[in-house]
């Protein structure tokens, strides 16, 4: 797991799903993911090697660690408001 954590499996597909389609490839690319932590983390990793741009937009009260992390990566990392799941607004 070159990111540490259990998402890099999943990640790798992922971009190899997008790379497969034309999405991503030599011209770059862009990545943008909603998480809470570990997929973001596994994106951001696989993005820095590959050379294409990652945003990750995740909820505001995750650990600084969590988002200092990505920056690590190359990661613009942008927080939103939590919400619950089922939420009117």
């Amino acid at each position: 797991n070159p990111g540490g954590t259990g998402k890099d499996r999943i990640a790798r597909a992922m971009i190899e799903e997008a790379e497969a389609r034309g999405h991503l490839g030599p011209a770059g690319g862009t990545v943008v993911e909603g998480t809470s932590g570990s997929t973001g983390i596994a994106l951001a990793a696989l993005c820095a090697a590959k050379g294409y741009r990652c945003v990750i937009v995740m909820p505001d009260d995750q650990a600084e660690e969590k988002r200092a992390t990505l920056r690590r990566f190359g990661a613009t990392v942008q927080t939103v408001r939590t919400a619950a799941i089922a939420n009117p607004e």
